[in-house]
């Protein structure tokens, strides 16, 4: 059990840490953001669940959820959530994660997008495959 809460709580601080970088002032943002809504963290200390989330005047927003899940025969935890804020070009950015036994996977149109994969390295790849059948 403890070590189910040791990992919450540097859940909910890497939260808080990443939440507080976002709402950092920057440049010429020097007025203070307002809190325009407020979801205090909720924890259902029976099933493990949780959420919280935030907005701010200036466009930042946090929502987070979690729970407890079955991974195996083990229990894990696995928290989802989304934050927005303005890039300084005025863009707005939205992430949205998962963080489970996979590891955190983040989402978003800002995020880099791998190239295809060309295609003279997929035939040769259906062509090793095709050819591993034959020897078989």
């Amino acid at each position: 059990m403890e070590m189910k809460t040791t990992l919450f709580r540097r859940r909910i601080y890497l939260a808080t840490f990443i939440a507080l970088a976002l709402a950092r002032p920057e440049g010429d943002r020097e007025r203070e953001a307002e809190l325009v809504r407020e979801t205090p963290l909720e924890i259902d200390v029976e099933s493990g669940a949780y959420k919280f989330g935030f907005e701010t005047s200036n466009g930042i927003s946090r929502d987070e959820s979690g729970r407890i899940v079955e991974v195996g025969e083990e229990k894990g935890q696995m928290s989802e959530g989304k934050v927005t804020y303005t890039a300084p070009d005025g863009t707005i950015v939205t992430l949205t994660y998962i963080a489970d036994e996979n590891g955190f996977v983040p989402a978003g149109d800002h995020l880099p997008v791998p190239p295809a994969v060309p295609d003279h390295i997929v035939q040769l790849l259906a062509d090793l495959a095709a050819a591993a059948t034959k020897k078989v």
